[in-house]
């Protein structure tokens, strides 16, 4: 989890996906609790298939730049675990 100075919360993670493994997931929090309507529609970002398999991933820790989230983790490919890091770039769409 991490906060910033304008009272966002982040927070990595994981989902279980429609196919029943896990995706890795990003959600960002507004100040007040609720999830970010203007981030992902609402919900998780999910990232499947990091290490190239039909596996699950799932994040760890996340680091935030001014423009780019940066999330540490891991998947499964079916035969081994491998560490992943995504970056996610942060578009402004407040214009």
């Amino acid at each position: 989890m991490l906060r910033t100075e304008a009272g966002f919360t982040w927070l990595a993670g994981g989902v279980t996906s429609d196919a029943g493994d896990l995706d890795m997931a990003v959600w960002r929090l507004l100040p007040s609790g609720e999830l970010d309507p203007h981030f992902c529609g609402g919900g998780p970002c999910t990232f499947d298939n990091a290490a190239g398999g039909y596996g699950d991933d799932w994040g760890t820790a996340l680091v935030l730049t001014q423009n780019a989230v940066y999330v540490g983790g891991w998947s499964w490919d079916g035969t081994s675990r491998d560490a992943v890091v995504w970056k996610l770039g942060l578009v402004d769409t407040s214009r």
